[in-house]
């Protein structure tokens, strides 16, 4: 037994979809985790992966942990991931041909499972699975622009912060605090932005640079490089 087909065996979740697009090289993975509480939700992942052992183990361990998510929110949805496993960054046609695809395989699931932006997806790759499937969110089509869900993640995460202030040390005070952010992206600007309005001293760290003191500059924060977020103190 090869390492993908033992990490499904040993999986607790309820299946595996597994596909490859020749014209791509891409492998498609589509792991359904628990849809007890209703039908599984669940991003669309595409990058390039080590292996396709570390790619079906990144749609299932994601998968379980939107189980989880749903459940803790008390929706009546399931634990869904998808990963599109590709070789090399696609665009133009290709990046179509493989959304088309894999648009083809969720609407064969007929609504069990649905998918929205992740890692490497955008709303506008959701648009292109909607040619095949009505169960891909983040597209506004009455006013056909993107519904970006990275400031309502951000939101969440601001949110639990101030929970895990209140818990321990019995207010949800950011001000005096120190937070490092860790990826000034879509979700990462927003929270730093939310974070420096309450009052916390932020400091940013991003592979881009450039782009790091750029937003820094703007939201009054320190630059932290990469290989350093890890030993970075945060009080």
């Amino acid at each position: 037994m090869d390492a993908v087909q033992q990490l499904i065996a040993e999986w607790n979740g309820e299946f595996v979809i597994t596909a490859f697009d020749a014209g791509t090289d891409t492998w498609i993975f589509v792991a359904i985790h628990d849809t007890t509480l209703g039908p599984a939700l669940g991003g669309l992942r595409m990058r390039s992966y080590p292996s396709l052992a570390d790619a079906v183990r990144d749609a299932m361990r994601l998968a379980e942990g939107m189980t989880h998510k749903w459940a803790a929110l008390g929706l009546p949805r399931g634990g869904g991931k998808s990963v599109l496993a590709v070789s090399s960054p696609l665009t133009g046609d290709a990046r179509r041909r493989v959304l088309h695809r894999y648009g083809r395989i969720v609407a064969s699931l007929r609504g069990m499972y649905s998918c929205g932006p992740d890692l490497g997806t955008t709303p506008e790759d959701m648009r292109t699975i909607n040619d095949e499937t009505e169960y891909a969110h983040g597209w506004n089509h009455a006013r056909n622009q993107p519904l970006d869900p990275g400031p309502y993640t951000a939101l969440g995460v601001f949110v639990g912060m101030r929970a895990a202030l209140r818990q321990v040390f019995g207010n949800d005070a950011l001000a005096g605090r120190s937070v490092l952010v860790q990826g000034i992206g879509d979700v990462g600007l927003p929270l730093a932005r939310q974070l420096r309005e309450a009052g916390a001293t932020v400091a940013i760290a991003d592979i881009d640079e450039a782009r790091a003191r750029t937003l820094a500059a703007e939201l009054g924060a320190t630059v932290v490089a990469p290989d350093a977020v890890y030993t970075h103190r945060c009080v």
